[in-house]
């Protein structure tokens, strides 16, 4: 159990720093090539949460890592320097269910859906 905490905690050492790595530019670049795809449909403030309509299509397809991917992408177009909004959720574009919570604490949280 140890070694897979520890590995665990490896892999999203990694992918923080890939991001960290990427600029402000970048990750905005990659945030509308998101929206253009049609994966990401709006972004904002829902209830004083930050919150980000996903095509629900698109998201039931997509692997842990991605869905994760997007809020890290989210997190660095916003801020570019490796802060992060406490909280982001995830909510459908087809029946405004939440489909996943992404936390500075325990990362990407899928919802059943």
């Amino acid at each position: 159990m140890k070694i897979l905490l520890l590995l665990a905690a490896l892999i999203w050492t990694v992918a923080i720093a890939s991001v960290a790595a990427q600029s402000k530019m970048e990750c905005n670049q990659r945030w509308v090539e998101t929206e253009a795809s049609g994966t990401a449909v709006s972004h904002g403030l829902m209830e004083g949460v930050v919150t980000i309509v996903v095509n629900e299509r698109a998201w039931s397809t997509m692997d842990l890592t991605s869905k994760t991917g997007l809020a890290d992408t989210y997190n660095c177009a916003i801020f570019g320097d490796g802060r992060t909004f406490g909280v982001v959720e995830f909510v459908s574009n087809s029946t405004n269910n939440r489909v996943g919570i992404w936390t500075d604490d325990s990362g990407m949280i899928v919802l059943d859906q």
